[in-house]
This record gives structure tokens, C-alpha cells and sequence, in this order.
């Protein structure tokens, strides 16, 4: 079954009219920028503490029973307000008055000025592009991903020296010049500002990937780049090495070049005849695959988009060890290849689509017909083979070459033996 991630990048390029044939995952690196900044303070107390300290100055006896019902607020809550008040030094009973006093922290934070709320200190991380500095596309930011700290390998990220590495002032100065919806959007106060960087973390997005695609408009192969469930815009970290990523095979196996070297011409995928031929063998069994049996178009097939096309025939399926798993990839008219992370390892970083030409309809359909008969009624019976097939000889040799024995046993017995109580 394929991959749920996998499946929504073939439907978002059908979506934009390509042709899907491969997707590569990477992993980009981000600093993540610890920041320290002013912004209005937002304590849901401010506006009640602060009628409550006018009251005060105004009248320092501090009757709470009189205060609670102007404001028309519950006693309890009235009387717990002012205790943390004075908990926090905003007010002082004076033993002598026996009266209350406001002190100069709190005129400051709450009476001073035109009414609004004082600047506070406060902390939050900012993720940025590991390379530029810049930020990131607004996805990132929505989907609040996840950040590993595993190191990637192909893409080395630009070193940060210290809080004032030139780099890091023109991003601070970057995040000041930002709109109050903007800085919003990127999980910062909307009234945060004098930005200064407290410390900063290397970590990588790994859930990224570069997709192969066929423009069937533009008649050519382009790369896209997609994250949680769409493309988007580039990446400034994989703005340099993008074309760098292709596809091989390698002992039967599918890789990716992982970017880490540039190739003439920027392909797609970089197959060798001999390679092609070991995995069709491969997956179909076989002992002898030639050129004859596939289309290698590295620039992407017209007809189908995908670079490669096997090329199903009655010779080709009589050469099959696995017939079956053949006529299920012709049912298909695709089979999705596993990119490995190295030849010998079993982590999947992707996947190839090789598309399969059926040119023997008449026995694909019959093959989806006994499928189909088998889900609804459990088994095959004779009846309906001879429906479906020209004669009994025929059925019988293609149940055999499928590899469908136990079908057709079970079929023999209830033609021929007989069982006695």
C-alpha cells in the first residue's frame, strides 16, 4: 500500500497538472533564534489592578466593599486582587495612616503615561532559514513542525558567531521593520519590538521533499518542493543544490544522488541499461530482461511523463517468475519503487513511479476479473471461468503461470473427487 505522504504528493500534482514520478526527502537546517524583546504587558489583571490602585491613591482608607460594588465585581475577587497587589509591592499599608499607600513601581507600571499598557520583557523562539537567515515560507509557521536535531549531512547550514554577527543584526532588524500581522504570523507579539538574540540552536526540518515532476504543459521535468500536504515557495537553503538531486540505480536498488555533487545537465535520473535490467528482473523474477522490454527517456516520456516504461507483452509475462505481481503493476499501470538511504539500508527516503505499458488488455482484464470474482464470492468455480476464458486449457494454463495453484486445485477437487460419508 502506499504511503499516505506519498499518495498526497501524486494527488497535489495532479492537482496542478503534472505527472508525479518521484519524490526525495531532505532534510534543510534552521537556526532557531532564542529572543529576548519588549511588548505591552497582556496580564489579564491590568485594567482591574489598575482601576483598583486609582481607587487607592483617591481614597487610601481602601473600603473593598464600596470599591467592589462601583466596579460591580464579587467582593472575594476585589479583596484577592489587592492582596496580590500588595504581594508584588504595588501597595504598602502604612502602620502610622493606617491607610494605604501606591508605590513608585506601581505609578510607573500603571498610572504614568497616557493609560496604556507598560513594555514587559519577554522571551520566544524564532526558526529561520539555516543558510540565509531569512524566514522561512509562512507553511512552516502554520503547521508549527516539528524541528529534529539530527545534522544534515548534504546541506551544511551557515555558522552564527555570536549575538552580534552581522548576519544576526540584519535579521533582528528584519523582524523590526515587520507588520504587526506579520510578526503574528510568525508566533511573535504583535507589539513586540527591540529584538536582541539570548542564544540561538541548530536543528534540521526533515520532513521535506524535492519532487520530480513531468510539466505536461511545458513539455519538460521540473522540480517542486513540498511540505505538509502542498508546494511551496523555494527554500533559501536548497536554493544552491536543488538541481543537484537525481535518481540511480545501484545493485537493484533505488537511490538518490542527496544532492552532495552537481551532474552536466542537471538530470532527473541517471540510469544505466544493465541497472534498469536487474530490477525488472528482479521484481518480476526473471532470467533474461533486454532493452527490448522498456522505454528510457531521461527527460521525461510525452506520453506518460515518467522517465521509464515497462513494457508488458505475452513474452514478457511468459518470462516472468512472478506473473502475478506483474499483472497487478499492468492493472496499476505504475509500480512505486522505494528510494533506500544506501544499498544495504532499509530506510525508505522516497519513491520512484516506473510506469508499465499493458499492451496484453485482454488478459489483464480477465486476471481483474478474477480478482474481483474472488473478493465477492471467496473462490473461484469453473462456471465462471469458462465465462470468462475462450476454452478450460486456457484458463487452466493461466491460473497456473499466475501462480494461482491452490484456485485451482481446489477447483479440481470439486470437479473430480468425491467424498463418501
Amino acid at each position: 500500500m502506499i504511503n499516505k505522504t506519498f499518495k498526497a504528493i501524486c494527488e497535489c500534482g495532479t492537482a496542478e497538472g503534472l505527472i508525479v514520478f518521484g519524490a526525495i526527502r531532505v532534510q534543510c537546517p534552521v537556526w532557531v533564534l532564542h529572543l529576548k524583546m519588549l511588548s505591552k504587558d497582556n496580564d489579564p489583571f491590568f485594567a482591574i489592578d489598575k482601576a483598583i490602585l486609582k481607587y487607592i491613591k483617591m481614597q487610601p482608607d481602601c473600603n473593598i466593599a464600596y470599591l467592589s460594588a462601583i466596579i460591580g465585581m464579587d467582593y472575594d475577587f476585589v479583596e484577592w486582587r489587592k492582596k496580590e497587589l500588595s504581594s508584588a509591592i504595588m501597595i504598602r499599608f502604612n502602620e502610622l495612616k493606617k491607610e494605604y499607600e501606591v508605590t513608585t513601581a506601581a505609578e510607573k507600571k500603571y498610572l504614568s503615561g497616557k493609560g496604556e499598557r507598560p513594555d514587559v520583557e519577554i522571551y520566544a523562539d524564532l526558526p529561520v532559514d539555516g543558510i540565509s537567515l531569512e524566514l522561512l515560507d509562512q507553511e512552516f509557521y502554520n503547521s508549527r513542525t516539528y524541528y529534529n536535531d539530527k545534522r544534515s549531512d548534504a546541506i551544511v547550514a551557515q555558522p552564527i558567531i555570536n549575538e552580534t554577527d552581522p548576519k544576526v543584526v540584519k535579521a533582528l532588524k528584519r523582524l523590526e521593520r515587520m507588520s504587526p500581522d506579520d510578526k503574528h504570523n510568525h508566533h511573535l507579539e504583535r507589539e513586540s519590538h527591540d529584538y536582541s538574540l539570548e542564544g540561538f540552536d541548530l536543528k534540521t526540518i526533515d520532513n521535506i521533499y524535492i519532487v520530480l515532476c513531468y510539466n505536461k504543459e511545458e513539455g519538460k521535468c521540473v522540480r517542486k518542493i513540498f511540505f505538509n500536504n502542498k508546494f511551496i515557495s523555494n527554500i533559501d537553503s536548497l536554493k544552491n543544490s536543488i538541481d543537484y538531486y537525481y535518481l540511480s540505480f545501484y545493485n537493484g536498488v533505488c537511490l538518490s544522488s542527496d544532492g552532495y555533487v552537481p551532474k552536466d545537465g542537471n538530470p532527473f535520473v541517471n540510469l544505466r541499461e544493465d541497472e534498469i535490467c536487474r530490477v525488472i528482473k528482479e521484481r518480476y523474477q526473471m532470467d533474461d530482461v533486454t532493452i527490448d522490454d522498456f522505454f528510457y527517456t531521461p527527460a521525461g516520456n510525452p506520453a506518460y511523463g515518467t522517465p521509464l516504461t515497462i513494457k508488458v507483452s505475452d513474452d514478457f509475462l511468459d518470462r516472468a517468475g512472478e506473473a502475478e505481481r506483474l499483472m497487478n503493476d499492468a492493472v496499476n499501470k505504475q509500480l512505486f519503487l522505494d528510494i533506500k538511504e544506501s544499498p544495504v539500508s532499509k530506510w525508505k527516503t522516497g519513491f520512484f513511479i516506473i510506469h508499465v505499458a499493458n499492451n496484453i488488455e485482454d488478459r489483464v482484464k480477465r486476471y481483474e476479473l478474477i480478482k474481483k470474482y474472488k473478493k465477492e464470492h471467496g473462490k473461484l468455480d469453473i462456471e465462471f471461468l469458462n465465462k470468462t476464458y475462450p476454452d478450460t486449457l486456457t484458463w487452466r494454463k493461466e491460473l497456473v503461470k499466475l501462480g494461482l495453484y491452490s484456485d485451482l486445485e481446489e477447483i479440481d477437487i470439486e470437479q473430480h473427487i468425491k467424498y463418501a460419508k
